[in-house]
């Protein structure tokens, strides 16, 4: 078979990155049985190929998870028939596994938290509409949403002096929200 065509980066996270290609043009005469993806950490000296994952023919899309955070990937995907292995589309350019945002505190006082972000590199192909904040007190494990906004940076102002705060932000389009990166550290209302 030739090679599938338009790999991408649909979307990215602290340790994995998702690639979503097409169907090669031409199969060969025979109906394609697997696609072949594999994985390179160009951040590493002398880093080689490696098989990421072999999926079914109706796979066209690959989460590749247990990546190193910060490390920059590139991605090559293959299809394989019954005459054999045709040759790898791959990316044209290192993709690094990191969060969607970066999400920072950009002050704080008794009765707010103001964050900040960068707003994601991958979209899905649809616009974000908008982004979700949500608080989490250390003590619980229940996250509250307190607001949404167009735009990337928000004050929470729904905080008790003294408290202590995780926060973490999503990304929505029209195909739903995306991953969640969560502030490194808890924020001490004060």
């Amino acid at each position: 078979p030739s090679a599938p065509q338009k790999l991408h980066v649909k979307d990215t996270g602290k340790d994995f990155i998702t690639v979503e290609w097409l169907a090669p043009q031409f199969d060969g005469g025979a109906k394609v049985f697997y696609y072949i993806v594999e994985k390179k950490d160009v951040s590493r000296m002398g880093g080689d190929w490696g098989t990421a994952a072999k999926l079914r023919s109706a796979d066209t899309e690959c989460k590749v998870s247990n990546l190193i955070q910060g490390n920059a990937y590139l991605f090559r995907v293959m299809a394989e028939n019954q005459t054999g292995i045709g040759p790898a589309t791959e990316l044209n350019h290192p993709v690094v596994a990191k969060p969607p945002f970066d999400l920072q505190v950009l002050d704080y006082s008794v009765d707010h938290v103001t964050l900040r972000w960068i707003a994601p590199e991958f979209n899905g192909g649809s616009p974000i509409t908008n982004y979700i904040i949500e608080k989490r007190d250390i003590h619980f494990n229940l996250w509250t949403t307190v607001g949404k906004t167009e735009v990337t940076q928000f004050r929470v102002t729904n905080v008790f002096d003294g408290q202590t705060y995780f926060f973490r932000v999503s990304a929505e389009n029209i195909c739903g929200r995306g991953v969640q990166a969560e502030t490194d550290k808890p924020v001490t209302a004060k």
